[in-house]
């Protein structure tokens, strides 16, 4: 939702374009027919303050977008960068925000990087992940390509991506039957170089995709790309992040990476 200090006090509406996004495509659907199912981000917040403001629009957000056109979003999201040093905290945010969500008809869950490892019962974390995947609906795993195999090129990028799923999915669901696994991002950038120097190109972009979405329709497991359009100020930090959209911006219009290429060829 894209709360602050500085916007902490603005309408749900006026925080950030984020929070812009259930209502559009709640607005979409009722024009179009429903054809776009969303979920609505809560971004983690050191400030209490601030996250129980960043909870609280995500909500009115989720059921403002749902008055426009039913079932547009689906769930709450909460994103968390660490979610092993912080499993206790969010637990109880969770087991709050449960109750909300499913009163207005909606599943609850986070979005993190998660490795298998810390799911076995053998493991230091186990039971703090346990009662916090037991409260969830959801759990999105960010996937993101090994160096190692990508290195190979994005077939075997691709198999090691799906083999991580698999086997999240397995001590996951071991845990809570009924959690639905979620791949929360993954992707190849066109431009730069990508961790453990990795290469990049909008050919490869388009054939991990292919790829990957092909596995994704044939197994029904949802997934989402990562991303539609570039974020041309993440290059400030790592070239290859600010690349690693399916749309590139230019000035006010957007164009496909790929029709360009085709164009060029």
């Amino acid at each position: 939702m894209g709360t602050t200090a500085n916007n902490r006090h603005c309408e749900w509406n006026r925080a950030d374009s984020n929070c812009l996004i259930s209502t559009a495509a709640a607005e979409l659907n009722a024009c179009h027919g429903p054809s776009i199912t969303v979920s609505q981000g809560v971004s983690q917040q050191s400030n209490e303050e601030l996250l129980n403001i960043e909870i609280d629009r995500a909500f009115i957000a989720a059921e403002y977008a749902n008055g426009v056109f039913p079932e547009t979003v689906e769930s709450i999201i909460l994103t968390v960068d660490n979610l092993i040093s912080q499993s206790r905290h969010l637990l109880d945010k969770i087991q709050r925000m449960k109750h909300r969500a499913h009163h207005l008809g909606l599943k609850i869950g986070i979005r993190t990087y998660l490795d298998a490892h810390n799911l076995s019962k053998k493991s230091t974390y186990f039971f703090d992940l346990y009662y916090l995947i037991n409260n969830c609906d959801i759990i999105m795993c960010n996937i993101y390509p090994d160096p190692i195999f990508a290195q190979g090129g994005t077939e075997n990028a691709v198999s090691k991506v799906i083999g991580v799923y698999w086997s999240l999915k397995e001590r996951l669901t071991a845990i809570n039957p009924t959690i639905q696994v979620v791949i929360g991002e993954t992707g190849w950038a066109s431009s730069g170089i990508m961790r453990g120097g990795v290469q990049t190109s909008t050919l490869k972009l388009v054939d991990y995709w292919k790829r990957i979405g092909k596995w994704a329709s044939e197994f029904q497991i949802p997934l989402y790309f990562f991303e539609a359009i570039d974020q041309p100020w993440k290059a400030d930090f790592v070239v290859a992040s600010a690349h690693f959209g399916w749309w590139t911006r230019d000035d006010t219009n957007f164009r496909e990476k790929i029709v360009s290429l085709l164009k060029s060829s």
